[in-house]
């Protein structure tokens, strides 16, 4: 056992992708959504248990019984944690805008501005000023317009150094792309 190889305490733990066992169907289903599969297709990526799953302290005992010590080690752990978690409450840090700027909404929409020209001219399409307005809105509701800059900020200067940037994936990455289009 490694623990034992290494002289560490063991700690009790469970893989998991999901809260509740039932779960894992649907669990399925989106990682042939996120791969581009079907469930018919025989090569897609699939667990082969339903067991990956936010187990109850009695099932942790359960599939520890033969060593209790590594429950006991994981509740010392456990012990030592204070954290609380305020739902409902985003909590992102605060993007210093140039002092020109009274809001960051509004370099936000600077920064943007600036991109989509770069990437569609100066004079872009009605379409495209439509959807820009609608990205923006909802990342401005959202409360993630710090979140935006930081992300630009940091893709920008890997830009600026020569260094690689991926593609972009997720939430409003058209916007992400048209705003961090520079030095491409």
């Amino acid at each position: 056992m490694l623990s034992r190889n290494l002289q560490i305490p063991l700690v009790a733990t469970n893989d998991a992708h999901y809260l509740k066992k039932e779960d894992s169907f649907t669990h399925e289903i989106l990682l042939c959504m996120q791969t581009g599969k079907r469930l018919e297709d025989e090569d897609r990526m699939k667990f082969e248990t339903d067991e990956l799953y936010m187990k109850s302290p009695e099932e942790m005992a359960d599939y520890f019984e033969a060593v209790p010590d590594a429950i006991e080690n994981t509740v010392k752990i456990a012990n030592k944690c204070n954290f609380e978690f305020e739902f409902g409450v985003t909590k992102l840090p605060n993007y210093d805008v140039p002092k020109e700027y009274i809001t960051h909404e509004e370099y936000f929409r600077k920064l943007c501005d600036d991109g989509i020209k770069q990437r569609y001219g100066k004079n872009p399409s009605k379409e495209i000023k439509d959807r820009v307005e609608y990205e923006l809105s909802i990342i401005t509701k959202m409360g993630y317009v710090d979140y935006y800059l930081i992300v630009w900020d940091f893709i920008y200067y890997a830009k600026s150094q020569g260094i690689s940037v991926g593609p972009g994936r997720g939430s409003r990455s058209w916007l992400n792309n048209c705003l961090c289009n520079w030095n491409n």
